[in-house]
């Protein structure tokens, strides 16, 4: 009955002493967090204003470790007396070593309101350097009555600062 009773009594210790550990997985999304963004507005005169946001984001954590791949965009976003008409993104990954840097991948997104039409994209890159442009034209109806020529770019440098 003793032994019984020990053994038990050793058993609920045990339950009860127990301190439950609980571990937490990093989701994914945290690889793609902005590092830092800074914002620059210029007026192009005619009521219309752009203004350029360029992003660092986090690239994943093999490579932020080995600190040879950056991530960044660019964001132009138009406005017409104060109204968001069109946003153009360039987005790029570089890759760098000290001696050089390249362009990894390239991409691009757009949108437009009702009265704005985007067209004659060209994506390209040359070095450490990712190029956007096309022209965003207003109309009334189906006539253009407008153009902004869009320019976008993102480079590299061989140590890994973008500018």
């Amino acid at each position: 009955m003793k032994k019984l009773f020990s053994f038990l009594l050793a058993a609920a210790m045990v339950l009860v002493v127990s301190v439950p550990a609980f571990a937490q997985e990093i989701p994914s999304s945290r690889t793609s967090q902005p590092l830092k963004s800074t914002v620059v507005v210029e007026n192009l005169g005619n009521g219309i204003t752009v203004e350029t946001k360029t992003t660092l984001w986090n690239t994943s954590a093999t490579a932020a470790l080995a600190s040879s791949s950056r991530s960044a965009s660019r964001t132009k976003t138009y406005k017409a007396n104060g109204s968001t008409v069109a946003t153009v993104t360039l987005k790029a990954t570089f890759g760098y070593n000290g001696s050089s840097a390249w362009v990894s991948s390239k991409s691009a997104s757009h949108s437009t309101v009702s009265g704005w039409s985007y067209g004659s994209q060209s994506l390209s890159s040359s070095g450490g350097t990712a190029n956007l442009s096309a022209v965003l034209t207003q109309k009334l109806g189906i006539i253009p009555i407008g153009t902004i020529d869009v320019g976008i770019s993102l480079t590299c440098s061989p140590s890994g600062q973008i500018s």
